[in-house]
């Protein structure tokens, strides 16, 4: 997020930034385990860059204030964190004697903290201590305490998240297996209690990625992975499956989970699928990349339609080519295929003004039938 905020400003005090910005890393580099040390740095550091971040005067409004404000509260949560799960490291000032206590010679884990034993870690309480020295030890046994249970609260709540995540990943799959086909069914209706009669029936789609992971869990036999369909088309001399839409989304989106492996079906279709996109952006004179999106029509309550739009000569539904409406997004999936051209894309895009505060917007529509008069395209600003 720093380095967001150094590359934004543009003025002479961007120097400040990126001062700080090699200063961080050169600590980053270090990698220390010293608790102490890491503490000492992050408040000096906090402190310097609140004092830069106030004397810039930077308006509230601007993007580039949003993200400076957000390095603040990122550098403050930390601060927060450390005195959470280490409250110890508080009381100041910390006795010469006691500093070299594992207490602040090592950044504990979780799992150390909530085995913390205060014997373990302080050695030192006798009576030659000093009333400063000993009502320091008294705190710090209290903090002790503190820290250990508060590690195994946090230790809980994620053992009880990741028992969440295997319940939610434990799906069932039969209400929506057809068993005589091997095949998974579009939806299922739940008030007639009965499954609808099409089918995802393409490997090129990105149902392919429920077909694995339930595969992969025994939830279905491999069948259904080889009752999909492999019909073949041929774009600029790639053999490339056919998909329904023809969209990047049914191309690429499983490789956001699955694994691709080089030389195979899918990986040459996945290849062939953006070479044929960035054809057609070229012959449609527009950047690339059309998928699953929004596009120029609203309903009663102003809310955009949403449909899969795709490229002809990659999907078997007709009329691919009576839209043409880009998405982002979709060359944003591009980027695990063919980086280049990607990013060149997205500059592009960029440069044309398909960027809002929170990042690309959902899509571009250059259908003529949806145009007002005078105008060539509409940002759907979603």
């Amino acid at each position: 997020t720093l380095y967001i905020v150094r590359d934004n400003f543009k003025s002479e005090k961007s120097n400040v930034f990126k001062d700080i910005s090699k200063e961080l890393k050169l600590f980053a580099d270090k990698r220390t385990t010293d608790l102490l040390e890491y503490r000492t740095f992050l408040d000096d550091f906090t402190r310097r860059y609140n004092e830069i971040f106030e004397s810039l005067g930077t308006d509230d409004k601007t993007e580039t204030y949003w993200w400076a404000e957000g390095v603040k509260k990122q550098l403050k949560d930390l601060q927060d964190e450390i005195a959470f799960f280490t409250p110890w490291i508080e009381i100041l000032p910390v006795p010469e004697k006691f500093r070299e206590y594992s207490l602040f010679t090592q950044i504990p884990t979780l799992r150390s903290l909530a085995a913390i034993q205060y014997d373990d870690v302080i050695f030192d309480a006798n009576e030659s201590n000093s009333v400063e020295e000993a009502n320091w030890l008294l705190q710090a046994k209290q903090f002790v305490g503190i820290a250990a249970a508060r590690a195994n609260e946090k230790i809980n709540a994620v053992k009880m998240l990741a028992e969440l995540c295997d319940d939610f990943a434990d799906m069932e799959y039969d209400f929506l297996y057809d068993k005589s086909q091997h095949l998974f069914t579009i939806g299922y209706n739940a008030e007639e209690h009965r499954r609808d009669g099409a089918c995802y029936d393409l490997l090129a789609s990105e149902a392919r990625l429920a077909s694995f992971l339930a595969i992969s869990q025994g939830k279905v036999p491999q069948e259904n992975w080889f009752a999909l369909g492999r019909r073949l088309t041929n774009t600029a001399g790639n053999s490339v499956l056919l998909s329904w839409s023809g969209s990047m989304f049914e191309y690429l989106m499983p490789n956001l989970v699955m694994p691709t492996y080089d030389n195979t079906l899918i990986d040459h279709s996945n290849k062939g699928s953006v070479k044929r996109q960035i054809e057609y952006g070229r012959q449609q004179g527009t950047p690339w990349g059309i998928s699953e999106s929004c596009y120029n029509v609203v309903d009663a309550h102003l809310n955009y339609q949403y449909r899969a739009f795709g490229v002809p000569g990659l999907g078997f539904k007709r009329g691919l080519g009576e839209d043409h409406v880009i998405a982002p997004y979709a060359t944003v999936m591009a980027l695990m295929i063919d980086p280049q051209p990607a990013y060149e894309n997205i500059e592009l895009m960029v440069s044309k003004g398909y960027e809002g505060k929170y990042g690309l917007y959902e899509s571009v529509d250059f259908t003529a039938s949806r145009m007002p008069r005078g105008q060539e395209q509409i940002i759907i600003q979603t």
